[in-house]
């Protein structure tokens, strides 16, 4: 009979902790992967020096996997990325997960203990990538794309303006040889003559002469003549 008692009351409290987490109220926080979360649990004035803990899952009566919790006594208590902070004046505890990663997500429970069933208050818990690093991968490298243009439409800019520089700028011929065969037919020249003339002292003087045409067309050519001299035989 004693056993039967028992065992009555195991299915009692068993559909009691049921109807309990099936009837909690819902709450929803949202965090970035790498940041943190911080889910405040509100509880009933007369439940301020009862435990308090943060479970993950199912939660259930007989397998309750507590991410953390307090000590009887104790209002605060750490473990590893997770914290609690119970603010009694306020009847709410905060619970702060750090270092977010995806696998965090779900469901949670905000529990108190005491006798018969726990008070719990459902927690859904949504972690989302942190776009913020896609941003600034991103626009690093639209910057960089821009600059690159910048610099390759700089560079093409000075090519042009000093090709166009060079073909307005007036050639000089450094070529110095002077073509001599090309000239003979600018300019005109004759072969000198001597004729013997007479002095008044009974002399011969010899005078020689020519006659040079300047070529017509302006060049720098040079122009010369033949110049023959004949001795008189006589003056030996």
């Amino acid at each position: 009979m004693v056993n039967l008692l028992v065992l009555t009351l195991k299915v009692v409290l068993l559909l009691a902790a049921v109807w309990s987490v099936c009837s909690a109220e819902l709450i929803t926080v949202e965090g970035y992967e790498g940041g943190k979360a911080e889910i405040r649990c509100p509880y009933r004035e007369q439940l301020r020096s009862h435990q308090k803990y943060l479970c993950k899952g199912d939660c259930s009566v007989f397998n309750k996997d507590k991410v953390i919790e307090t000590e009887a006594g104790e209002n605060s208590a750490s473990k590893g990325r997770y914290s609690l902070k119970d603010n009694r004046e306020e009847s709410v505890f905060i619970v702060t997960i750090t270092n977010l990663t995806l696998n965090d997500a779900g469901r949670y429970w905000c529990g108190v203990d005491k006798w018969g069933k726990d008070n719990y208050i459902k927690v859904n818990l949504e972690v989302s990538e942190d776009t913020s690093v896609v941003i600034i991968v991103s626009v690093t490298l639209v910057m960089l794309l821009l600059v690159l243009v910048v610099s390759l439409f700089i560079v093409y800019r000075w090519k042009f303006n000093k090709e166009t520089a060079d073909s307005s700028a007036p050639r000089v011929n450094t070529d110095t040889r002077i073509n001599i065969e090309g000239c003979h037919g600018d300019g005109d020249y004759e072969e000198i003559k001597d004729r013997p003339l007479q002095s008044s002292s009974g002399s011969e003087i010899t005078t020689i002469y020519s006659t040079a045409n300047l070529p017509t067309s302006p060049s720098d050519c040079l122009n010369y003549a033949n110049i023959n001299f004949h001795k008189d035989p006589s003056s030996i």
